[in-house]
């Protein structure tokens, strides 16, 4: 603490609780990329590694 005064630097802490508004405004709406079929999943791995999906890859295989 002692260098923190002698070389007169500043220090900050930061929360991501300040930042809870902005982040919410910008990200309200999450993007998922639903696909049907668990015969799509490796489709879906490949669209993730190339970068093709943006958000959540979501595989749907059967309907509870």
């Amino acid at each position: 603490m002692i260098q923190v005064l002698f070389k007169k630097l500043r220090m900050e802490g930061f929360l991501v609780t300040d930042f809870v508004e902005e982040y919410g405004a910008k990200h309200q709406k999450d993007q998922e990329d639903i696909i049907e079929g668990l015969d799509n999943a490796p489709d879906v791995f490949v669209n993730m590694l190339t970068g093709k999906v943006f958000g959540k890859a979501v595989v749907k295989i059967a309907d509870l």
